[in-house]
């Protein structure tokens, strides 16, 4: 994986969003790995290498994405959970009783 989960964040529409400027580089690397060689290869007149880079290249970004976006998508999921005695204080109490936990 080339980017890093803290360079995004996730949306309503389920694909994540750049959460700073290193998510929009990381965009914009990829951006560029995938369309100067292909403009080259299409100047060239290289048809099948065009098509092959355009698989290839394609495919590790599509791969890199979505990894990606699973991963914020799970870990956004997993903040919205409630944790019972997850919070600072280990004591609590009623009017009758009062438990400490350790």
């Amino acid at each position: 994986m080339f980017g890093k989960l803290e360079w995004f964040e996730p949306s309503k529409d389920k694909i994540v969003k750049p959460a700073n400027w290193k998510g929009w580089a990381y965009f914009a690397g990829w951006a560029a790995a995938f369309f100067v060689p292909l403009k080259l290869l299409v100047e060239k007149g290289h048809v099948p290498e065009t098509f092959v880079w355009v698989l290839i290249a394609g495919g590790m970004f599509l791969f890199d994405f979505l990894r990606i976006n699973k991963r914020v998508q799970q870990k956004a999921e997993y903040e919205k959970l409630f944790f019972i005695g997850d919070d600072e204080t280990s004591e609590t109490s009623t009017s009758n009783y009062r438990m400490k936990i350790e």
